[in-house]
């Protein structure tokens, strides 16, 4: 029922309660609503709940009586009558159903007036100008939320043993009533009790803790209260942990402790062991206490000169001993309240249960006591630090130091912040300090402090080098050197000479060793070497002489053939000639004046290797090899079927003129001496009567192939190309006959259906193809792959070639043009666009612009084909059909 229409009924409804013929035109307005309250405003909903409903009304004993309207969470409305109840205000009763869970709110008040008259409250959510949000209410379906804890608190946190404890929880449940409160307690033995809580009333339970369990059968200390379990009518539940493994809330105020006895401690004695002091320095309380149960906490608190307090805290230092230290930070220069009377101003000492002895100074308090005997006094100090000492020059032998500075002065020597020593300067300020030696360069560091603790800046002292160097040493210098190595006194500059003339220095390193860069000296020239250190100590000098390390020239031999006995060649004047094959000598003698030689050795093999040795009187050795040459013979040789020049076979191989690589137009490089680079590969080519020529298998491994003909042979070549498949890389194949021929395999990665007949002979979708067979592997002509199927792109080196697989296409059900199956998706050709009606602008090449969008087509086989789903997105979609996809058009 909506408002306007329930206002209607309202009033309707009280005319014919109270039987007047008619409504007043104008209801009374002077009354109005103190408050409305409702007895809970959390209910829970099972079965008919009545819930009390009470309003405070400004002059009460002009109104009858109040009827209550509330909107339901089911959006319904319904109304309770509310009488005086004697007192002033209204009660009433409404019936809660607990199918109407959610919130019940007030949307107006009726007030019916003595007078006849009725007044309408309405809440300022409905558009009046009343709070009637007191009467408001929650109703729940069911109740699954556990109790509140709100506090918990004790009689008292400390009790002497044997006394009993209240310990009182306030806790509440929002919709049920609480029917346990469960408490648990870790005694100080280490035990636990637990115990139900009894309630008395006004959300209040307490549980009583007896002097069974506080007489110190369980120990003293602390009571700790680790658990609180509430559970309300409906076994909801609440855990609430405040232990060491589980902890979800705070629990401290529950805990209390057990104290055995309520004595504080016992001062027996105390006393400081200085009544003056220089500013800065430390001073020491010692006293004696005693208490049954431990002492605690200890401290003695001063009045500082300036009227601030300073605390001082006792340890403990043994059986019932304690000591406290004033440190010099407080009594120091730098706190400018530090100097002057220190008084005592009050002693506290508490026991380990906080059992507690305090006492007052007379100073403080009147009926305190006289503790003036832990006065004590601040005096300034001396704060000019004496002068740097002087120190005597010390070296590497010295073991004692000396030197003056202020009288009574402690004097401190360091090297790298290590204390060498310390002395004491007399009553005139001299010093001697003794210690052991020390390194060259190093610094000592010597420090005065006087008696005040001032210390003043430090003399830097280095340690002196007076020892001169050792000798230095020099590994052999040749004749082919123009540096000189060897060891020396680290840090040491090492200088060359040859008759008082300097050649070079240099300075070693951390490690001694030196590298001196000069000249190139003669055989037999004496080096004279010395070390000067950083402290210009020279050592003694060392002499070295400059060895002949020069070989003699390597031999040079004259061509040696398979038919030759006697071996011929150059070297240096009077060396000896040594031939070798492997580790056996076949001959020896030796070079002329004019460096000839000539030895008669045995007749060799073809290719036999040959090693000429050269030794001098100095013993340098100098090597070469010879080859021996086989005997050619002239043959005839033709390139790929057309004569070219006379080539050689001799060793057992057939040699080709260098010009066989232009004829074969193979890539080369002539590197001089017969060395040719031919793709990548270092070629040694051999001169015969005058002319270079290539053994024929170097021209091209794997490429070049032969064939015998009268007098000779006829070379063949077939270069290789690089292949991709797809724009994948492929096995290489071979140019041919102007053509590229591709391995076998391509049918077998293109997917092309074929059979093998055997004898190279391939059935290619019905096509018998002849696979030509190069460096013994098949190959076939790319164009008979798939004929009109398959296409290329040049390559850097080859070629990438395109297969594309055809697909049967129609469009709108109708057949068309035969489409391809290309990285994966079906291209169409273009004319697609046409069929379809499809609005498109050329744009050259393979460009189309299809509504305002740029689309790039792809070249299979001579035309120009787009992929499908670019035609018009969203638009097309196919269904598969035999062979291919029909490709439906939706504008």
């Amino acid at each position: 029922m909506k408002r306007k229409a329930l206002f209607a009924f309202l009033a309707l409804f009280f005319v014919l309660f109270t039987g007047i013929g008619s409504l007043p035109a104008k209801a009374d307005s002077t009354s109005g609503l103190n408050s409305i309250t409702v007895e809970k405003k959390d209910i829970l909903g099972e079965g008919t709940v009545y819930q009390k409903i009470t309003a405070n009304m400004e002059n009460p004993s002009t109104i009858q009586s109040l009827n209550i309207n509330y909107k339901l969470p089911s959006g319904s409305y319904t109304q309770y009558y509310m009488g005086n109840n004697g007192q002033g205000a209204f009660d009433g009763y409404a019936y809660v159903i607990g199918a109407e869970a959610g919130t019940w709110k007030v949307t107006s008040i009726f007030v019916n007036y003595t007078n006849g008259s009725f007044k309408v409250l309405e809440d300022l959510d409905e558009g009046g100008s009343y709070d009637l949000s007191g009467g408001d209410f929650t109703v729940y379906s069911s109740d699954t939320e556990g109790p509140i804890l709100n506090s918990i608190t004790v009689d008292s946190s400390r009790i002497l043993a044997g006394n009993s404890l209240m310990v009182t929880v306030n806790a509440k449940d929002t919709l049920s009533d609480i029917q346990t409160v469960s408490l648990g307690y870790s005694m100080p033995n280490g035990t636990s009790i637990s115990g139900n809580a009894n309630s008395i009333g006004n959300n209040q339970y307490q549980l009583y803790i007896p002097n069974a369990f506080t007489n110190g059968s369980y120990g003293y200390g602390k009571f700790k209260l680790t658990d609180v379990h509430l559970t309300d009518s409906k076994n909801n539940r609440t855990d609430l942990w405040d232990d060491t493994y589980i902890k979800n809330t705070d629990l401290s105020a529950g805990d209390f402790t057990v104290i055995p006895e309520a004595d504080g401690p016992v001062i027996k004695s105390i006393s400081i062991d200085k009544t003056e002091v220089a500013s800065g320095e430390p001073l020491k309380l010692t006293a004696e206490v005693e208490d049954a149960s431990g002492v605690g906490n200890f401290s003695i608190v001063y009045t500082q000169p300036n009227g601030y307090n300073y605390t001082a805290v006792f340890s403990h230092a043994h059986d019932n001993i304690y000591e406290a230290v004033i440190p010099g930070d407080a009594t120091g220069w730098w706190s400018n309240y530090a100097t002057g009377y220190w008084t005592p101003r009050v002693i506290t000492v508490n026991d380990i249960y906080d059992n507690s002895t305090t006492i007052w100074s007379n100073l403080v308090l009147p009926w305190g006591q006289d503790l003036s005997y832990l006065n004590f006094y601040v005096k300034e100090r001396d704060l000019t630090p004496p002068n740097a000492p002087s120190v005597s020059e010390v070296d590497e032998n010295s073991t004692m130091i000396s030197g003056n500075t202020e009288p009574n002065a402690t004097i401190t020597a360091t090297v790298a912040g290590n204390v060498l020593g310390v002395t004491t300067a007399d009553s005139n300020g001299y010093y001697e300090l003794y210690f052991s030696k020390q390194l060259v360069n190093s610094v000592i560091q010597v420090t005065a402090t006087d008696e005040s603790g001032n210390v003043g800046q430090s003399t830097s002292v280095v340690v002196k080098d007076v020892t001169a160097p050792g000798q230095p040493t020099a590994n052999d210098v040749s004749d082919k050197d123009n540096i000189v190595t060897g060891q020396a006194e680290a840090g040491s500059t090492v200088e060359v000479k040859v008759n008082d003339t300097s050649l070079g220095s240099a300075t070693t390193g951390s490690d001694g060793v030196y590298s001196v860069t000069i000249p190139v000296q003669k055989a037999g020239t004496a080096l004279v070497i010395t070390a000067t250190d950083s402290a210009g100590n020279r050592s003694r000098s060392f002499t070295t002489t400059v060895k002949d390390k020069t070989p003699p020239a390597a031999p040079n031999v004259s061509v040696f053939t398979d038919k030759d006995t006697v071996l011929k060649g150059t070297t240096e004047a009077g060396a000896d000639i040594t031939v070798m094959i492997g580790t056996n000598i076949i001959g020896t003698g030796t070079a002329d004046s004019d460096g000839k030689f000539a030895i008669t050795i045995p007749k060799q093999k073809y290719f036999t290797k040959i090693l000429v040795s050269a030794k001098d009187k100095a013993g340098n050795q100098s090597t070469a090899n010879v080859v021996v040459a086989p005997t050619y013979s002239l043959i005839k040789v033709q390139l790929n079927g057309q004569n070219f020049t006379s080539g050689y076979f001799g060793g057992g191989a057939a040699y080709v003129h260098w010009k066989a690589l232009e004829t074969f137009k193979i890539p080369f490089t002539y590197k001089g001496n017969n060395l040719f680079n031919i793709g990548g590969r270092q070629v040694q080519g051999v001169t015969i009567n005058g002319g270079i020529f290539i053994r024929w298998s170097d021209l091209a491994p794997g490429q070049v192939t032969y064939k015998t003909i009268t007098g000779g042979y006829n070379f063949l070549y077939t270069p290789a190309v690089k292949v991709q498949l797809n724009g994948k890389d492929f096995t290489q194949g071979y140019k041919k006959d102007g053509i590229t021929y591709v391995h076998w395999k391509a049918l077998d990665t293109f997917k092309i259906p074929y059979t093998f007949k055997g004898n190279g002979v391939f059935v290619i979708q019905g096509l018998t193809v002849q696979a030509a067979t190069i460096n013994g592997g098949l190959y076939i002509r790319w164009t008979d792959l798939a004929p009109g199927k398959v296409t290329y792109q040049a390559i850097p080196g080859g070629y990438n070639f395109l297969y594309s697989i055809p697909v049967k296409v129609q469009l709108n059900g109708q057949d068309f043009t035969q489409g391809y199956f290309k990285d994966g998706t079906t291209y169409l050709h273009w004319s697609a666009l046409k069929t379809l009606n499809i609005p498109y602008t050329f744009k050259g090449g393979v460009l189309f612009d299809i509504g305002g969008r740029s689309v790039t087509g792809v070249t299979i086989n001579g035309g120009i084909y787009l992929n499908w789903n670019q035609l018009a997105p969203g638009k097309i979609t196919y269904k598969v059909i035999t062979g291919g996809y029909n490709f439906i058009y939706q504008p």
